[in-house]
Formats: structure tokens, C-alpha cells, sequence
């Protein structure tokens, strides 16, 4: 039996649609790299913590657990915020996705100021990697700030990336703009802010807590 006309256009033009993974092999691709990147920094900080407790414990005391604290809640906050941005999107509402899309943004500019005051701080006191101060105190403490410089830069840089494009999803969700903006890059977007977030409380007990 022959199909009818129209039915065939329909079958002709009907398209496959890419799985979950396949749509987001981006995302994965990108996490992936993370969760390797900071499993070896993990291995290298544990192995200096196990020789050489003494000196991290010391060395742990010049970092301001406020600031971390202050910098833990906003992060927190944002990645509420941003749950609640891409539920008012999903349902219609891009009135309060484009305010909580603001509100988000300045939370996150908000902990990136209050990350470079602790590391200028730092800084100021020489304690930052291939300073005299360090080199003089010697080897453990160069690891110590080394690998807390590196470990929250990168978690500060994605941050700070992640606030670039949600301010640039501000003019995509307002409602004048018929753009046609998916949820799934807002849902997408999210994934990176919780990611950074994760971080964040991986780094904040391994060096405030010592």
C-alpha cells in the first residue's frame, strides 16, 4: 500500500533527534576535563598534607575564613537563583527570569570581588607563588599557596565566565525579545554555575579548614 502524499513529506522530512549526551557532549567533554584536572591536584595536595601536616596547618592560618565563608554563601545563593531562573523560563515567565538572570550575575560579581580581595591580601603579605617571602620560608609553603592560587583561579575564572554569558542572557530573556531562546541553554548554563559551586566546596574545606 502506497502512503498518501502527505504522510511521505512527513516521514521525507522527519529528522532524528540527538540524544541527551550527544546534544551536551560539549558539557561532559568540558566537566571532564575538570574533575581530572583537580583529581591530580587532590593527589598532589595530599601527598605534601600527609609529609608535611605541620607546615600546611600553619600555612592555612594566613587565609580569612570570612572571606571564604562570604564567598561560599553568595556562590550558594547564585546556584539557587539560577534554579529558580530556568523553572520561571520553562513556564513562561521572562519577566522574573531576566530579574533572577540580574540578581544571579550580581551574585557572582559579587564573590569574584570578594576572591581577589582575599588573593590581593595574600599578595600584599608576599605570599603569592615565586615571591622572596615564600622562598625564604621554604618548599612546603611554596606548594601550599601554589596549589591554592592555581586551583582557585581556575574556579574563579568559570565563575567569572559563567556571569559573562549570563549577563549577555539578560537581553535573550526579556520579554520583548522573541529571540527564541531554548531552556536547555539556560538548563546548560546552570550546569556550569553548580559545577563551579561543586568546586568551590571541594577547594574551601581542603585549605579554611586546616
Amino acid at each position: 500500500m502506497i502512503p498518501e502524499t502527505d504522510n511521505l513529506t512527513d516521514l521525507t522530512m522527519e529528522q532524528p533527534t540527538e540524544s541527551g549526551f550527544s546534544s551536551n557532549l560539549d558539557l561532559w567533554t568540558y566537566l571532564s576535563i575538570e574533575v581530572i584536572l583537580y583529581a591530580l591536584f587532590l593527589v598532589i595536595y595530599l601527598n605534601y598534607r600527609v609529609n608535611d601536616s605541620e607546615t600546611f596547618l600553619v600555612a592555612g592560618k594566613n587565609l580569612s575564613l570570612k572571606i571564604g565563608t562570604i564567598y561560599t554563601l553568595l556562590l550558594l545563593s547564585g546556584s539557587l537563583t539560577m534554579s529558580y531562573t530556568v523553572s520561571n523560563y520553562r513556564s513562561g515567565n521572562k519577566g522574573s527570569a531576566s530579574f533572577l538572570l540580574g540578581f544571579t550575575s550580581v551574585l557572582g560579581l559579587s564573590a569574584f570581588i570578594i576572591f581577589c580581595i582575599q588573593h590581593l591580601s595574600l599578595i600584599n603579605a608576599g605570599l603569592n607563588p615565586g615571591s622572596a617571602v615564600l622562598t625564604e620560608m621554604g618548599n612546603s609553603y611554596s606548594i601550599y599557596f601554589g596549589l591554592y592560587f592555581l586551583m582557585t583561579a581556575f574556579q574563579a575564572v568559570q565563575v567569572l565566565s559563567v556571569v559573562i554569558t549570563l549577563i549577555i542572557m539578560i537581553f535573550y530573556t526579556v520579554p520583548k525579545c522573541s529571540c527564541g531562546l531554548k531552556p536547555e541553554t539556560l538548563v546548560k548554563l546552570g550546569y556550569f554555575w553548580h559545577f563551579a559551586v561543586i568546586l568551590w566546596l571541594f577547594i574551601f574545606p581542603l585549605f579554611y579548614f586546616n
